[in-house]
């Protein structure tokens, strides 16, 4: 999205780049526009299944999004050996 549309965050005004992107810009721009229509979470949009959290991630906003999920993929390769290669699902608020 942030690579093939002009998205301007509403705060500063500048240019949202996916590598400085932050979960608000993530929610202005994907995660609204794509949920909104069904009433629906994220994980009720793509998953197949119910997927029951198995971690609880609280995190800054204003953080950058990459940043966040470079941090959650080196947890779940670490919790991979202790619960399994499917153990690890994310409730991210």
């Amino acid at each position: 999205v942030f690579s093939s549309a002009v998205c301007t965050d509403t705060h500063s005004g500048h240019i949202v780049r996916w590598e400085t992107a932050s979960k608000y810009n993530v929610n202005t721009f994907i995660t609204t526009p794509l949920t909104a229509p069904f009433q629906c979470s994220t994980v009720e949009l793509v998953a197949k299944e119910a997927q029951l959290p198995t971690w609880f991630v609280s995190h800054a906003w204003s953080h950058s999004f990459d940043e966040t999920v470079v941090i959650l993929q080196f947890h779940a390769q670490a919790r991979e050996g202790v619960e399994g290669a499917s153990g690890c699902y994310y409730w991210i608020c």
